[in-house]
């Protein structure tokens, strides 16, 4: 009988501590790994506008374009007509996968969640500057 006694007080104490716990402020404590999450959250919810210059990375290659990332939530292609002044130009001999881009973003669609880009434009507004900064 003590020993049941015994093993109800110690039960009755353990369930006291637990409530305790449960009841008790949790402190989150932020590790290094959470701050870089959040920021690479915060990142994917920019926006992103007609005209803006963008680097992206070649993640997709077609025969008509290829796919790149942004660093947002947009899929974003660049046509071939927009990657290269040559008809003949295949998309898997200009480009690979990995590759940085420097680009113009042409239109976003956000229905869609599309953004189509330019290495053309940019490639021109990059070249007027030049022409504007030599004079």
């Amino acid at each position: 009988m003590c020993d049941e006694l015994r093993n109800a007080e110690m039960l009755t104490a353990e369930t006291e501590e637990l409530k305790a716990a449960e009841t008790a402020p949790v402190e989150e404590k932020k590790t290094e790994d959470d701050l870089n999450f959040e920021e690479a959250v915060e990142a994917t919810l920019k926006n992103i506008y007609n005209g803006e210059k963008v680097t992206a990375t070649v993640i997709g290659i077609a025969p008509n374009e290829i796919a790149v990332d942004v660093g947002t939530k947009h899929a974003a292609y660049v046509p071939l007509s927009e990657l290269s002044e040559d008809p003949n130009a295949k998309t898997d001999e200009l480009v690979k996968i990995g590759d940085q881009l420097q680009l113009v973003v042409v239109r976003v669609n956000d229905v869609e969640g599309t953004v189509m880009l330019s290495k053309k434009r940019f490639d021109a507004a990059a070249g007027f500057e030049k022409i504007m900064e030599a004079a």
